[in-house]
């Protein structure tokens, strides 16, 4: 499945019913803004060592632990909000996805498109900033 396929189904996946039967999104843009713009942040520095470096397929040892640390920030956000951050968190893979990017470029690129992929999804299909 691709990722913009698998984002999709992961936000449909934790959408619930609201007292009118209407799928709605209770994660909030809130929970996740951290978290994307961290993904956001280390993308940037990522890119910034493809364009530098002699081997641009393998991230460096500093990149590898930013890399790594974004999984703490996920799980922190999810242990604040077990009910909807932890859901997502369980629903999207992420913190597994994490775990096998290593020191991968591609990986990683793959990784920032699904979570861009998720934000999109998220507004489009009615996640709310409150």
């Amino acid at each position: 499945m691709d990722i913009i396929t698998r984002a999709e189904n992961a936000i449909k996946g934790i959408m619930v019913k609201d007292k009118f039967n209407n799928n709605v999104l209770l994660l909030r843009t809130g929970h996740i803004r951290k978290f994307l713009t961290s993904v956001n942040l280390v993308r940037d520095r990522v890119e910034v060592y493809k364009m530098q470096s002699a081997e641009p397929d393998k991230l460096p040892p500093e990149l590898v632990a930013e890399v790594k640390f974004l999984k703490v920030k996920l799980l922190y956000l999810a242990g604040r909000d077990k009910n909807i951050v932890g859901a997502f968190a369980d629903k999207t893979g992420l913190p597994e996805m994490i775990d096998n990017i290593g020191d991968s470029t591609e990986r990683f690129t793959e990784f920032a498109k699904y979570v861009q992929a998720l934000g999109a999804f998220h507004k489009f299909y009615g996640g709310k900033d409150k």
